[in-house]
């Protein structure tokens, strides 16, 4: 691996308790963030619009047809070449810009790879229209099976990768097709955009002020279904996902896992030491290099409050292989805690230069401090390239 765990540490502030009244007002995202998202929603719904008038166009000229023959309608079906067709293409075609890929082509679209088992595929419908495709279990395996959703092409070449794909047969008059190996996005090492999430990792953040205030907030969003809690599971899943691929990657003695949810705090220091074996693999011929240092207070998951008293240092001699599988999945688990922490850091500072001002204007100016969600963010992104980076390599994933 090419990853620099050197004397590392996992710099995930210690948490500190404000005493304050109780509130919660989460701010809305960015107006920027926010537009963004409604008119990544206005595209999809003219694309849906255009999908559905297309099938009644085909539907309409398949039924008025000479011979009265009887046309099975599909999803896959290209443009006809009749007038009246040429003329919808045109006019789809003012509203998204052409796709450079065939018809009948599929593709993974970058931004939507963020599940690495469930995740949609597109196909080019018509030369401006996208079909998505839908993960589903098809004979015990991961397929996918095409629905009445569009999208336009994004006109950014780099954002989609072409998959090979076969068809598996059809479901509800349904196309079902399943990736072939080869061209998996793991086996193709495809990182997905996490700038897609960024305003749902924004809200969390935002979330996470409000939770310095009132211990109550987190679990209280977590029980609802509606638009914030749908934000911060994605997040968590996301999160939880790749962890476990990690975790789970090499066998190690039980209390390893442990150690690694546990302690919130964790120091990689190089250490090598040619004459001792790693103690966390069952493989002796492995010398230890790095020295994992454990340590910091226990944290709830659910209320992130964490305990007044200090874990016990655990220090661990490991080989260079788990040094950089401890690392990958200590960041993964602690990152929501570590952006709690650098809320209450945050609001500790602001309360520091205005004593007079109340919790809402606090809030209000975390929450509107962009460099600061821009810092959190970026971390993020760091985390899940370097956790996918790992699971390509030291994962096998049954697809």
């Amino acid at each position: 691996m090419g990853m620099d765990v050197n004397t590392t540490t996992e710099g995930v502030y210690q948490s500190t308790t404000t005493n304050s009244s109780s509130y919660m007002d989460i701010d809305r995202p960015s107006l920027a963030a926010a537009a963004l998202y409604d008119l990544k929603n206005e595209q999809l719904q003219l694309a849906n619009a255009a999908l559905q008038q297309q099938v009644v166009t085909e539907r309409s000229q398949q039924e008025s047809s000479t011979n009265g023959k009887q046309q099975e309608t599909t999803v896959n079906q290209s443009v006809t070449t009749t007038a009246g067709t040429q003329q919808y293409a045109e006019e789809v075609t003012e509203m998204g810009p052409e796709i450079p890929f065939e018809i009948g082509q599929f593709l993974l679209y970058k931004g939507h790879f963020l599940n690495l088992l469930h995740f949609p595929i597109w196909k080019v419908h018509t030369k401006t229209l996208l079909l998505k495709y839908d993960t589903v279990l098809a004979d015990s395996e991961i397929a996918w099976e095409a629905t009445d959703e569009g999208m336009f092409y994004t006109n950014v070449y780099e954002d989609y990768v072409p998959l090979k794909c076969e068809l598996k047969g059809l479901h509800n008059n349904q196309e079902v097709v399943r990736i072939v190996n080869e061209s998996h996005p793991i086996k193709l090492k495809i990182h997905g955009h996490m700038s897609s999430v960024r305003i749902q990792h924004d809200v969390y953040a935002q979330v996470l002020v409000n939770h310095v205030y009132d211990a109550d907030v987190l679990p209280r969003i977590k029980a609802n279904t509606d638009e914030y809690a749908t934000y911060i599971r994605l997040i968590d899943e996301m999160l939880e996902q790749r962890y476990n691929y990690v975790i789970q990657s090499r066998r190690t003695i039980e209390t390893f896992p442990y150690a690694v949810a546990k302690y919130p705090l964790l120091d990689i220091i190089a250490h090598p030491q040619r004459n001792l074996h790693c103690q966390v693999t069952e493989d002796k011929s492995q010398p230890v290099s790095h020295t994992l240092r454990f340590h910091g207070n226990q944290y709830d998951g659910d209320t992130l409050k964490a305990s007044e008293t200090p874990l016990q240092i655990l220090e661990i001699f490991v080989c260079e292989n788990i040094a950089v599988l401890a690392q990958t999945a200590h960041q993964l688990k602690h990152h929501v805690y570590h952006m709690f922490c650098h809320a209450q850091q945050k609001v500790a500072e602001l309360q520091a230069l205005n004593p007079t001002a109340d919790a809402t204007e606090l809030i209000s100016a975390i929450c509107g401090d962009t460099p600061w969600l821009q810092e959190l963010f970026d971390r993020f992104d760091s985390i899940m390239q370097q956790a996918d980076a790992y699971i390509f390599s030291n994962v096998e994933i049954a697809w």
